[in-house]
Formats: C-alpha cells, structure tokens, sequence
C-alpha cells in the first residue's frame, strides 16, 4: 500500500485532523478507544455528548490513522493511548470514517495529515479566536467549529470508593450485583471493554464489549 499520497484524485474524500483540546468542564476527551478482532486497527467507539472530541468532529466508528503526526499502523492499543497521553491536555488525530477508509484501501493509498484535502477541525476554547494554529499541510482550517459535531479514551481516573460506616441489612427483594473477575488471555490483548463517564450521571460505566473478549 502507498504511503505518499501526493497525487490524490479530485474525487478523493477527505480524512479529518481533529485537534482536540481539554476544557474545564469537562474531564478527559470524552471518547472510548477499541479494537476489533475482525478487523486491524483502533476504532472510536462512543463519544460523549459537549466533549472536546465532539467538538472537534470526532465521530463513532472512525478509524484512527495518525496521532500527533506518526502512522499508527502497526501500533498495539497500549501505544496509542500512550501517544495520545504524551502531549498534556491537547492531541491531534487524523481519522477517516468507514467509507473513506473503504475508498483509500481500494487505490492502496494511506491517508495523511500533510495532504491538501485533509479538513482540520479544532476543539473551540477561549483563546480560539486570538490565534488559530496551522495545521500541518499548511492551510487554514477549512472548518471552524461552533455545532456540535460527533477516544484512547482519555481513560478517568478510578473513582474513589465511598465506604459505609455501617452495613445496612438488605430487604429480600434487593437486586444482586455481579462481582466479575476477568483474567487476561495470552490471544487477547486487554479485556475487551470500553469505560467511559457520563456527563449527565455520576460514575464509571462499561461501554461497547467486544466479542468472545475476557469480560
């Protein structure tokens, strides 16, 4: 497969940089990162409503080619969250959705960030209008964005365990919880399920779970 695209056809459809950028309100980027087993690569999986990385036109399903400038092709999940995590409070991927993915796998060409057509789209802050950063092909960005426009997750924290001073005595009718013990498998990297927060409820909850996985 070609990894110098310079010559695309006009028809070519554009991959995204989305520069996502924390905000204040909000803790992390607000997106799930995952593999698939059926196919290679890291996927976005859901992507919380108002976070940086709606804002900056990430959306389910897209599959991450560059972060921060570097292929990560042959990269294992573990290094993209590690790439993603080496930049404090800011990370620039370039995704393609699936038909574009598509359309770039049938002409054997790999998408970059450097190419004339890439759209860059920024995660708005204060500061945005004092100065826009170039993106790396060199040209303005060909979308400012102020809608709402749908990550590794920026993982959060383990949350802190409130302990009862007391053990109340449960009614008979009360719901049991599962307490799942999941052990890694040599064939299987990770444990096969996204965590992510809600911004309209407090906690941590388990998004998509891949198939046949350890959890």
């Amino acid at each position: 497969m070609s990894t110098t695209p310079d010559l695309l056809p006009a028809e070519a459809p554009a991959p995204r940089l989305c520069h996502l950028i924390k905000i204040p309100t909000f803790d992390g980027y607000g997106f799930n990162l995952h593999a698939e087993k059926s196919r290679p690569g890291q996927f976005i999986g859901k992507v919380d409503s108002g976070s940086p990385a709606e804002l900056a036109g990430m959306l389910e399903g897209d599959r991450i080619v560059e972060v921060n400038g570097v292929n990560i092709a042959s990269e294992s999940h573990k290094q993209v969250v590690e790439r993603i995590r080496a930049v404090p409070d800011e990370t620039r991927l370039l995704v393609v959705d699936s038909a574009t993915d598509a359309w770039y796998t049938e002409h054997k060409l790999v998408p970059r960030s450097t190419q004339d057509n890439v759209r860059y789209i920024r995660t708005p802050t204060d500061d945005s209008n004092k100065s826009s950063p170039t993106p790396p092909n060199g040209h303005a960005p060909q979308e400012a964005v102020a809608d709402s426009l749908p990550s590794t997750q920026d993982e959060p924290d383990e949350p802190k365990r409130e302990e009862a001073s007391e053990s109340a005595e449960l009614p008979p009718d009360a719901p049991a919880p599962r307490l799942c013990h999941m052990t890694k498998w040599h064939d299987f990297e990770g444990y096969g399920f996204n965590l992510h927060a809600e911004k309209d409820r407090r906690g941590q909850y388990v998004g998509k779970i891949d198939d046949r996985q350890p959890c």
